[in-house]
């Protein structure tokens, strides 16, 4: 299969060298995400240069979004927080929901550099029948510009992206999900 699309959302950044000893640090977000509800993702590495990557963010249930902001505030040890990439796994509201919350609140208050994501357009929303995943992304690239300067990146299976000590590698998306079969679910 052939996919086109503008250069500028399909870009990767450049693999930067390591500071010798550094390593990643992995947080897993805690508390609210999973009293809640039972199910949701969110983690935070902390990478060598002192930025970080963020998987997900959980749901848009209170106080998720004020915690992650603390995380990255508390380990930022008193700079702007900067967020090297913040990445989505796939469109549900327990993998993308604090962002709304977190953007409204806190994107003047970060750096965001890039956005990473695959989602699908409107006729593979319509073909699922999830008009609620479909209501999220029609506030998406609103969200998605409260953050002055992020770059946004379209994901693709068998690209890599480099960060600081940390290779992210894109092992499918919803695009590879075998045709002709619907695509009913993003948890396929």
């Amino acid at each position: 299969r052939a996919v086109v699309e503008s250069a500028e959302k399909t870009s990767l950044p450049p693999n930067t060298p390591v500071p010798c000893g550094e390593l990643p640090i992995l947080f897993r977000q805690e508390g609210d995400l999973f009293e809640q509800v039972d199910c949701g993702m969110s983690y935070v590495f902390r990478l060598a240069d002192g930025k970080f990557f963020v998987i997900d963010g959980g749901w848009n249930t209170p106080g998720i979004a004020d915690r992650l902001f603390d995380v990255l505030s508390r380990m930022a040890g008193g700079e702007v927080p900067v967020i090297a990439a913040w990445i989505f796994t796939h469109a549900h509201v327990d993998h993308m929901g604090a962002f709304y919350d977190f953007a409204r609140d806190y994107a003047e208050k970060v750096r965001l550099e890039a956005v990473i994501y695959s989602y699908p357009g409107e006729s593979r929303l319509t073909e699922m029948g999830d008009t609620f995943v479909a209501e999220f992304l029609t506030r998406w690239d609103a969200t998605v510009a409260r953050f002055a300067g992020a770059r946004v990146v379209k994901a693709r299976t068998g690209q890599r992206f480099y960060f600081s000590g940390l290779t992210v590698e894109i092992l499918f998306t919803f695009e590879d999900y075998p045709m002709p079969h619907r695509l009913h679910n993003f948890n396929d």
